[in-house]
């Protein structure tokens, strides 16, 4: 199995077609094809090594996207952005490029006395988004926590 794991993900011809146009083909040895029924799972092999390392931090990772959620008590920060840290060493030692354009920053705060809102994220010299709410494994999810957005997008759906 692993022979043929190797020898799919090894030499691949790839072209793009736009309209009736067709590039030359050029050949792939890095990555997973796009759209493949095992692209999913081999995503999921080879990011197994990268875990969570702080009790109050989880890393969540679902075919192509990875999740860090932290929970900070205290205004200690301190293992969410280690942990969103090592993330990015993790990736430049696996040669993965992390798109600091779709990455999101979501902060949810019940407190009733707010501080000063939390310094930014900042992914290879750019400042991450944030957002009010994201769409994560299908369903939109709000700072409030709360399901009115994520029902108003499934009804637009259907």
């Amino acid at each position: 199995m692993c022979l043929w794991i190797h020898d799919f993900l090894l030499s691949r011809q790839q072209v793009v077609k736009i309209g009736d146009n067709l590039s030359s083909s050029v050949t792939l040895s890095t990555g997973t094809p796009q759209g493949c029924v095992l692209s999913p799972m081999l995503y999921s092999l080879f990011t197994h090594d990268f875990l969570s390392c702080h009790v109050r931090t989880k890393t969540l990772k679902f075919a192509d996207d990875t999740t860090v959620i932290g929970l900070i008590t205290n205004s200690d920060e301190s293992e969410y952005r280690d942990q969103v840290n090592k993330l990015i060493s993790w990736c430049n030692d696996k040669n993965l490029e992390l798109n600091v354009n779709k990455t999101k920053e979501m902060i949810v705060d019940f407190r009733r006395k707010k501080s000063s809102p939390p310094w930014p994220l900042v992914i290879d010299g750019r400042t991450v988004e944030i957002v009010q709410h994201f769409k994560f494994l299908g369903s939109t999810i709000s700072s409030n926590l709360k399901w009115e957005l994520n029902v108003v997008n499934i009804v637009k759906n259907a």
